[in-house]
């Protein structure tokens, strides 16, 4: 008889651990089901009657270990399902105002992408007229001997190469409006933007200062737009010598 459960004993009695022993009398089945079943059929009644012993242990295990899984994982899922309960509707909120506010940051951009492209394509077709004039007019200075015309054809071979990169760098320019840290369409984010003042001094002051600052690049685009007006009648242009040439 154990000592600890004589008569007059007032010790607590041993704990039970409910996993310790449903994990002994699984492991004991196992280890005797596998035993048994080494691979050779059975023989006799009594080799059945043995297995169906084992069978029965690792059934009422099977069992206790299934309902004991229920009754423990029940109040976590109530527990989860109290919490999606709160904020699964939150989160839907949220995800259709996202979505919304996302289609039309994404219109937007699609806007700025088509016009980016109308402006890219005028820019190119200018870039194209200005190299066919150029090769037209260096032919025709060519032809003449002409060493002048040659120079302007060239200038014009020049200010198409200016129209071209100009196209291109309108077609690399970013378009899409984008959250900070990288997080791709989210709130619109903050920029800088420079517009010329309405008024006439303040245009002259802009325009003498890129004057100053981009003095090539300003003279460039000054040429074509005379040559431009030139072509269509214009005659009299404000700091520009505008004469007739004779040409083979």
């Amino acid at each position: 008889m154990n000592a600890h459960a004589t008569i007059g004993h007032n010790g607590p009695p041993e704990e039970i651990d409910p996993l310790a022993d449903l994990t002994k009398s699984i492991e004991d089945a196992y280890g005797e089901a596998k035993v048994w079943l080494d691979g050779e059929a059975v023989a006799n009644q009594d080799q059945a009657d043995a297995l169906h012993v084992i069978f029965t242990s690792l059934d009422d295990a099977y069992k206790l270990a299934e309902s004991t899984r229920k009754e423990l994982k029940q109040p976590h899922m109530d527990a989860a399902a109290a919490v999606d309960g709160v904020y699964s509707p939150l989160r839907d909120k949220a995800d259709k105002a996202r979505n919304a506010v996302k289609l039309a940051i994404q219109r937007w951009n699609d806007h700025l992408a088509e016009i980016a492209e109308i402006e890219a394509a005028r820019i190119r077709k200018e870039a194209e007229d200005a190299e066919a004039l150029a090769q037209k007019q260096r032919d025709e200075a060519l032809a003449a001997n002409n060493l002048t015309a040659i120079e302007e054809a060239e200038q014009q071979f020049d200010n198409a190469v200016t129209l071209a990169a100009m196209a291109k760098k309108v077609e690399k320019a970013p378009t899409v409006t984008r959250a900070g840290g990288g997080r791709g369409i989210g709130k619109v984010p903050m920029h800088w933007v420079g517009r010329i003042g309405e008024g006439q001094a303040d245009r002259k002051a802009c325009l003498q200062h890129y004057m100053v600052a981009q003095r090539d690049e300003l003279t460039v685009w000054l040429q074509s737009q005379v040559d431009k007006d030139v072509r269509a009648g214009v005659r009299v242009i404000p700091g520009c010598s505008i004469k007739e040439e004779k040409r083979a």
